[in-house]
């Protein structure tokens, strides 16, 4: 039986000198026009989840950047 990837990147970026991935969660999204996205921290298999966001399908990248930085910096404090 095939594995079935859940997760899709839709984008990554870099900040104050760590990298961060936002993964969509193709199987827990319930509505039709968002999308419910984790957020990592690191490159690949080593990567950590440091967030959880919802973002609609139309945010731009620089909007799910600008949301992901808001989440990761929450969740420092």
């Amino acid at each position: 039986m095939k594995e079935e990837n859940l997760n899709k990147t839709i984008h990554s970026f870099d900040y104050l000198g760590d990298h961060y991935e936002i993964d969509w969660l193709t199987d827990a999204t319930s509505m039709p026009n968002e999308m419910v996205c984790d957020v990592f921290m690191g490159k690949g298999k080593g990567a950590g989840c440091v967030g959880q966001i919802i973002v609609k399908k139309s945010d731009s990248k620089k909007q799910i950047e600008k949301i992901a930085v808001k989440e990761v910096l929450t969740n420092q404090q």
